[in-house]
């Protein structure tokens, strides 16, 4: 596998084929009826949108 420096790709078109082949991968998990498969591409997608809940955040402690 060549690396991304070498092959001289940005981290935005990285991000997009990532995205475009996750999405893909959700199709075929439809078609297929492999939910897992689906649960997984859309856990990525969601990762890498930034949109995944922050642990930290619910762990806080209130201060009143």
């Amino acid at each position: 596998v060549q690396d991304f420096e070498e092959i001289n790709i940005e981290r935005p078109q990285m991000v997009a084929k990532l995205l475009v082949n996750l999405e893909q991968g959700m199709q075929k998990g439809l078609i297929n009826n492999q939910s897992s498969g689906v649960a997984a591409c859309a856990r990525q997608i969601i990762s890498l949108a930034g949109l995944a809940a922050d642990s930290s955040y619910n762990n806080r402690v209130r201060k009143i």
